[in-house]
């Protein structure tokens, strides 16, 4: 480096030394004496000089040395400068003003003895841009700075941009002076107005209390006070109609035992006033206040012989108790045997059946019960020995509970289709409905399983997992596997097929868990895997299921002891570190991999398997770990389809069931605080989400990327595919559903992914755009897995399609749009992100979903509670069509009707109404008479098929004219026909509305023949089992199935 450069840089550091300690002086206060104050403030100036003659010397350097660093080095002292300078001048400001008023006081001090008591500094007042804080900002600041003679305009400049933070730091003028800033911010938020509006919302909006506390009452009654100063303040008065109005609003507000208590007081029928109201609040405060310090919130059983005030240290029993004796059991406030939940404190459960407990991690749950000296084995508060007989349902130790186990559970290591490891029992539920139907034991001779099960505390298995390599679209990917000799078939994960933008093809098995468990797999795909330098390569089929196991191993396995040979290239480098698996290699590729060499390691306890990908590793270890896996294929089960036909379904005693999970109480609470309506009467919702769940979000962005670059290579072969894509996502932002984002944050923002649903067969909406919101970021989590359901609130199928069908003057509508004509909270629309581009080269853009997105698993919930809600608020005035919406509605479809034609228009004219109020629109019209759909266009229609004029109504198919309910089946019409293929068709007579029993019986009679002949899946029906009759059932069927509605004629 330059000599000369060198010696500049010395002389930077040495200028960035002082300043640093000017600024640790300001920190620390060192001392606050005028007169070193104002040294200080001089030696600023000294370095100022000295910064400026080496900015000098350093622009006198040839033009081909680099300033770039130098520059922004002297940029930031020279800032640095500036601040020391103001809070100099600002201390010694304070001086000046002390120094006076000390003057002052000894003339009026007749005594002559001077005080001494140094008083704290006033600190500046802060403004951050709420119009109801100016007014005291304002008379603060002016006190403080603008009426103080001994402060230049520059000084008070600078102490007036000190005082702005968040939205008035923004504020900027021209002039940069004090008189024009200091004007500008009144122009700004002197806004009367807005000042009244925001008192009245904030009355109007107050928190509710749901539970008795002291502390919630207070709060409540501050904002109101401070509400009624302001408005004071501001020329509003109180009087006689504001005091009603206001005390109905706290009510509303008040929990139920604090609103019975004030009606007791009132001893007669005039209207209760504000301030005898008021004064009620604050001592019920109080009462709630000693109550909370002197009387245990929890009962106590006999073990509990301590009071709650002692903690573990204390040796003595106290001698007394407010209200029982020490021994005997007691609640306060509560009759119930039933303690309150030692967490939330706002329920009165069990400690393991607390949503918030629930949702805790396995380590903050142990952190939570050492905390608060909570026995691990039952999860109870208790001082005595435990005597549960519990025991963990993974490990079988009595020492912790099941939901404190640090390992991973069963379910969890096997995936989400697995079923828990047990020993392999018959599958009951099958065998009962055989020999309820008399029917013979069936042939398992299908059903392929495969498993690998290990269950130690002292050794870990290390199972056989490689990185391979997948071909998609011209490009590869780096996929890791797992080795299973055992499995029957391959595997591919639903994550990683979304990922590589694979064509799937439909093909029906199912992947079952140890116990009988099973789930269906719809997909498979046919792919090219290759090891990383491509010397193999082969085409493989592998089914598709949602997740093939867990993280494997499951926790991290210490390596260090363990020395690998040099010249090995492990197939997977990181296999002692817990990672995702893909794929599954199965029985029918694993062999072809392996090569001759075997490499033996750690005692023979570790094997190298040399292979096409690499060398495996495979084994076992020392450690203190539990692992179950499991792969199990089955082929094709008819099995399953007739046990579903078999089940008698029971019909539902009550519409909804009565209790409810703490989570559909979170979601309902949630939505009651937070739902609200705009003024053209659009209902805003916010999204009911876990706690905590914000900070578990990773990126997403680089995911949904791909997934849009994917969606491209597929929208580049098909035009017309294309061309209805745009114009779906064009209408989206055309109508205000989504709006573009400039600026892009990426680090807390979630972007899903999307792909569309062709079907060209429909006339309407051939296409349909769908948001993947269970696309994991980065941390593993997604929208949809911080998200609450809500559970459902809609009646049962059955009940709706048999009011349905008891109209004389029935009629059909869909609600256009459902989940769009719904707004979610502007705060949380950054989890409702997307990436666009109008054509693949061109950039990509970002936008914002505004309403109900379909693909969240809160959507149903908060478009049905929403009807719910706005049928409530609308009831007065549209009372018959409130209560169809509340009765007659599945999601977003219609079926009502009436028993007379003039109630049926009317009806039908006053949904139309009530509708609009909410921002929804009906179409879609169909009715069993033509004068119901005089008045609606025929672009309001709805015909599934044009030819029979027939539309879809809950899974059958309505024919309004003439008003017949209809199955449609697709009979397969053969010579001869095998027990597969018959029982294959009978499977699809599933009835879930339990009304075609007459042809299903015909349907279990004829089946049950077949049982009885011990037929094989491929065997030909009998001679002695005539076609005709075999197939009888089947052709009756579809003229049986007429269901009529009652008679219009």
């Amino acid at each position: 480096m330059n000599p000369e450069i060198t010696a500049l840089n010395r002389l930077r550091g040495a200028l960035r030394q002082s300043v640093t300690k000017l600024e640790n002086y300001i920190k620390q206060c060192a001392s606050e004496h005028k007169v070193v104050l104002e040294t200080k403030l001089t030696k600023v100036d000294t370095i100022r000089k000295k910064l400026f003659d080496l900015q000098k010397r350093y622009y006198e350097l040839p033009p081909e040395a680099d300033l770039t660093e130098t520059d922004e080095a002297i940029e930031q002292m020279e800032t640095s400068l500036e601040e020391i300078e103001v809070s100099l001048k600002y201390l010694i400001s304070k001086h000046n003003i002390d120094d006076n008023s000390t003057k002052l006081n000894i003339k009026e001090n007749k005594t002559g003895k001077l005080l001494s008591v140094k008083l704290p500094d006033i600190p500046l007042p802060q403004f951050s841009g709420k119009y109801e804080e100016f007014g005291n900002f304002k008379s603060q600041f002016i006190s403080l700075i603008e009426d103080n003679d001994g402060l230049s305009n520059t000084q008070k400049l600078y102490y007036l941009k000190y005082s702005l933070t968040g939205e008035a730091k923004l504020i900027q003028t021209t002039d940069d002076t004090y008189k024009s800033l200091l004007k500008a911010i009144e122009d700004r938020y002197e806004n009367k107005r807005a000042v009244v509006d925001s008192q009245i919302l904030s009355l109007i909006n107050l928190e509710k209390i749901n539970y008795e506390s002291a502390e919630d009452l207070r709060k409540l009654l501050d904002t109101v006070k401070k509400n009624l100063r302001t408005l004071k303040t501001l020329e509003y008065e109180r009087n006689n109609l504001s005091d009603v109005l206001i005390i109905n609003l706290i009510l509303q507000k008040l929990d139920k035992e604090t609103r019975k208590q004030f009606e007791i007081t009132l001893k007669s029928k005039e209207v209760p006033d504000l301030d005898n109201f008021l004064t009620f609040l604050e001592n019920r405060s109080l009462v709630l206040e000693y109550v909370n310090k002197n009387v245990p919130s929890k009962s106590f059983s006999k073990d509990q012989s301590y009071h709650k005030g002692f903690s573990n240290n204390d040796k003595q029993k106290p001698k007394y108790h407010l209200f029982a004796k020490p021994n005997k059991s007691f609640v306060v406030g509560r009759e119930d045997k039933m303690k309150q939940c030692l967490l939330c404190n706002k329920d009165f459960h069990p400690l393991y059946r607390c949503f918030k407990f629930q949702n805790m991690s396995v380590h903050e749950r142990i952190k939570y019960v050492s905390k608060e000296n909570i026995c691990k084995n039952c999860l109870n508060a208790h001082k005595s020995l435990c005597r549960s007989t519990l025991t963990c349902r993974i490990c079988n130790s009595k020492t912790h509970n099941t939901m404190l186990h640090q390992g991973q559970t069963a379910t969890e290591t096997l995936g989400d289709h697995a079923a828990p490891i047990k020993p392999h029992k018959p599958n009951s539920s099958i065998n009962n409905a055989q020999n309820s139907s008399g029917c013979v034991e069936t042939n398992p001779e299908h059903l392929l399983t495969a498993s690998i099960s290990y269950n130690s505390q002292q050794k870990s298995v290390i199972l056989s997992t490689a990185d391979i390599y997948v071909r998609s679209e011209n490009e590869r990917y780096k996929l890791r596997c797992l080795l299973d000799s055992a499995s029957a078939s391959c595997l591919l994960s639903n994550r990683a097929c979304n990922l590589l933008n694979l064509k799937r093809e439909p093909f029906k098995t199912y992947i079952t868990g140890i116990g009988g468990n099973s789930q269906e797999i719809k997909t498979r795909v046919k792919i090219n895997i290759s090891n990383e330098e491509e010397t193999y390569s082969r085409n493989c089929e592998f089914l598709i299921v949602p997740r093939i196991t867990s993280l494997i191993p499951s926790q991290k396995i210490n390596i260090s002891n363990i020395e690998i040979p040099n010249h090995v290239k492990l197939a997977d480098p990181n296999f002692c570190i817990p990672g995702k698996i893909d794929i599954l290699i199965g029985s029918d590729i694993f062999f072809d991999l392996l090569k001759a060499d075997k490499i033996k390691l750690a005692n023979g306890n570790l094997i190298l398997q040399e292979s096409e990908l690499g060398y495996v590793v495979s084994g076992k270890l020392p450690t203190e770990v539990t692992s179950n896996y499991c792969c199990v294929a089955v082929e094709t089960n008819l099995d399953n389809a007739i046990k579903e036909f078999f089940e008698i379904e029971s019909f539902p005693t009550d519409s909804f069931d009565s209790t409810k999970s703490e989570e559909e109480k979170f979601c309902e609470e949630h939505f009651l605080k937070t739902h609200s309506r705009t003024k053209s009467g659009r209902y805003i919702v916010s999204l009911p989400m876990k706690e905590n769940a914000g900070s578990v979000l990773g990126f997403s962005r680089e995911n949904a990327v791909k997934r849009l670059n994917g969606i491209w290579n597929k929208l580049n072969k098909n035009n017309t595919l294309a061309t209805l894509y745009k114009a779906f996502l064009q209408e989206y932002l055309d109508l205000g559903h989504m709006k573009q984002i400039i600026d892009e944050d990426n680090t807390k923002s979630y972007y899903i992914p999307h792909h569309c649903i062709y079907k060209p067969e429909k006339t309407t909406t051939p296409l349909r755009v769908v948001f993947d919101a269970s696309a994991k970021t980065s941390t593993g989590q997604s929208l949809n897995s911080i998200l609450l359901n809500g559970g459902s609130i809609q009646d049962y199928l059955f009940s709706l399609v048999t009011r349905f069908r008891n109209h004389k003057y029935a009629f059909s509508a869909d609600i256009q749009k459902m989940y769009r004509q719904i707004l979610v909270e502007p705060s949380q629309r950054y989890l409702q992100r997307i990436v666009w581009k109008e054509t693949n080269n061109s950039p990509i853009k970002i936008y914002e979903l505004n309403t109900v997105t379909y693909g969240t698993v809160s959507a149903p919930f908060l478009a049905m509670r929403v009807l719910k809600a706005f049928a409530d608020a609308e009831h007065q005035d549209f009372p018959e069509a409130a209560k169809i919406i509340s009765r007659d509605m599945y999601m977003d479809d219609i079926l009502s009707g009436a028993a007379s034609l003039t109630s049926a228009k009317t009806l039908q004219a006053d949904l139309s109404k009530l509708f609009r109020r909410g921002g929804f629109e009906l179409h879609k019209w169909v009715s069993n008479h033509p004068a119901l759909l005089n008045d609606i266009s025929t672009s309001e229609y709805s015909f599934e098929d044009t030819q029979s004029n027939t539309v879809k109504a809950l899974g059958m198919l309505w024919k309004p004219q003439p008003d017949q309910l209809t199955f449609k089946v697709s009979v397969q019409r053969k010579d001869s026909l095998t027990k597969r293929e018959v029982l294959s068709q009978i499977a699809r007579l599933y009835d879930p509305l339990g009304i075609i029993g007459p042809v299903i019986a015909k349907a279990k009679i004829f089946m049950q023949s077949l049982w009885l002949q011990k037929l094989d899946w491929n065997d030909n029906l009998p001679t002695k089992v005539p076609f005709k009759y075999g197939m009888t059932f089947l052709l009756n069927y579809l003229e049986l199935m007429k269901l009529t509605f009652r008679d219009i004629s």
